[in-house]
């Protein structure tokens, strides 16, 4: 489960805390003020800052995510988490974890409890097990969750109500994941395939590797070659060494050792010319040369020039994240499209490490 946010590495062990609802006080708004985590260097915590690089919640957190459903996950001081609106109201804490809301809804714990929460704050989904019996994913597009059990029961998918949809037990598959685009992968002994959201199998499994559908095409792995199928499991008539994600009707590429991106018809689109690639979102996608980081645009020309040693794998509401390494020290940068830096700092790498969610970066 993806995270995107910042996190300090040296944390003090979790401190006892109890869930406080604290929703009849403020609810989520729907303020469409753009705001960015980023470390503040006078409080050295983190807060939220505007497009102009100024703080309009100021440093307070021990973490703190990018906004989704107009609220962010945060990490207290006590190491505890919560959630916050747009003007910093605290709306609900008291979690020992958390994630971001996705379809409305947020996956957390409690020392007691185990489920999902609304944007009020509010328990939706309290689930009958436990962490140590099941992990659960986020909701996805199509709101659905996958319980995943850590023993030899089944897998139970539910729905927003929390009610089973369907259940895949052991003996039908050794793996399955959550669904997208309407279809879910599974493994059964050594091969991947794929089940739409009855539970039927619409895919059989016969691959050696499969990933998720995007954009209507999956990756697929068989003992002669990598390549992509659709959703009715036809093959694009080429071969690669690696490959990556279809997004906005392009994918990366791997030819040798170097990377471009084909459509949908397996047709070059940008050329041969990059160490690195990675999928394109809103139009533009982060490649890497000679061991610096940049952005291109669709049509192959460079937005962002190859300078970053890390970066976010996408803009966030018109900038993106990045940073240079001087030794020990990470210069972190806000910039927008044009590469103007709109809010930096500096922190040591004993202080600071972004995750691999958040950036993509070379061996750190």
């Amino acid at each position: 489960m993806k995270y995107i946010y910042l996190y300090i590495i040296l944390l003090s062990f979790l401190t006892s805390c109890q869930y406080t609802d604290i929703s009849n006080q403020f609810s989520p708004t729907n303020d469409t003020t753009k705001l960015w985590p980023a470390y503040d260097t006078e409080n050295n915590l983190y807060g939220y800052i505007d497009q102009k690089g100024e703080f309009k919640i100021k440093g307070q957190y021990m973490s703190a995510a990018t906004f989704s459903c107009g609220l962010a996950r945060v990490q207290l001081i006590d190491n505890s988490y919560g959630y916050i609106d747009k003007q910093g109201n605290l709306l609900v804490k008291g979690f020992t974890s958390a994630e971001q809301h996705f379809e409305n809804l947020a996956l957390v714990t409690t020392e007691t409890e185990f489920g999902y929460i609304n944007q009020k704050g509010t328990w939706s989904i309290i689930l009958p097990y436990n962490t140590n019996q099941y992990s659960a994913s986020n909701f996805s597009p199509e709101k659905i969750a996958l319980l995943s059990p850590f023993d030899t029961s089944s897998f139970i998918y539910i729905d927003k109500t929390g009610k089973t949809m369907f259940s895949v037990t052991k003996n039908q598959a050794n793996f399955v994941d959550n669904f997208s685009e309407s279809l879910a992968r599974f493994r059964k002994g050594s091969y991947y395939g794929f089940i739409n959201t009855k539970g039927e199998i619409v895919i059989p499994p016969k691959y050696f590797y499969a990933d998720n559908f995007s954009y209507g095409f999956a990756i697929i792995k068989t003992n002669d070659f990598i390549t992509f199928i659709n959703k009715k499991g036809e093959k694009l008539k080429c071969i690669f060494d690696n490959v990556k994600a279809f997004s906005n009707g392009l994918a990366p590429v791997c030819k040798g050792k170097k990377w471009g991106y084909i459509d949908t018809l397996g047709h070059t689109k940008i050329q041969f010319l990059f160490d690195n690639a990675f999928p394109f979102y809103e139009g533009v996608a982060v490649v890497r040369k000679n061991q610096k980081y940049g952005i291109i645009n669709q049509n192959g020309e460079t937005i962002i020039p190859f300078e970053y040693d890390g970066i976010q794998n996408k803009f966030h509401n018109g900038m993106i994240l990045a940073y240079k390494r001087i030794n020990s020290t990470f210069n972190f940068y806000y910039i927008n499209s044009k590469n103007i830096p709109i809010y930096q700092w500096e922190q040591k790498q004993n202080s600071i490490y972004p995750t691999k969610e958040l950036f993509i970066e070379n061996n750190l």
